[in-house]
């Protein structure tokens, strides 16, 4: 089983699982300076080879309806409702499984406590990995963790 797990938000991170042990992560990014239209344009592209190359089986993601909660920036807000619909959307059409991780979920499989801030997460990924995340990395970490998460709750 191939499990893909997203960071839904304007740098999107994901993590590309074949087992537990076996993940390769990244971002999707897009250029500020392009038009709002443009940058979700190249998103998309950049979500459909993804999911092309990789071909997964199970969509991993947070839950962007928790997620949301207080959030208290437009563009914030804007780019992870506008990531988390076309990744579901690519999924649903490709007949995935889709599994939707609530943030406090992810914060307490990971560090063990519900209200983690980013930085632990970051920190206790780069524990339970071996990797060595930059602290820009967060989505990317968060992505990862996603992944875990759902190898904890027996996926």
């Amino acid at each position: 089983m191939k499990i893909l797990s997203i960071d839904p938000g304007s740098n999107l991170g994901y993590a590309k699982f074949k087992s537990r042990n076996n993940f390769v992560s990244g971002e999707l990014t897009t250029n500020p300076k392009q038009s709002q239209l443009g940058r979700m344009c190249h998103l998309w592209d950049q979500m459909q080879v993804l999911f092309s190359e990789f071909e997964p089986n199970v969509l991993v993601i947070e839950d962007v309806l928790k997620a949301a909660y207080g959030l208290k920036h437009y563009n914030a807000l804007f780019w992870l409702i506008v990531t988390y619909t076309c990744a579901v959307l690519t999924a649903y059409r490709r007949q995935m499984r889709i599994v939707n991780v609530p943030p406090s979920q992810l914060k307490k499989t990971i560090t063990g406590k519900g209200n983690a801030k980013k930085e632990q997460i970051l920190s206790a990924i780069n524990d339970l990995t071996g990797l060595n995340l930059k602290k820009n990395k967060h989505n990317q970490a968060d992505a990862i963790g996603l992944g875990l998460t759902f190898f904890e709750i027996g996926g």
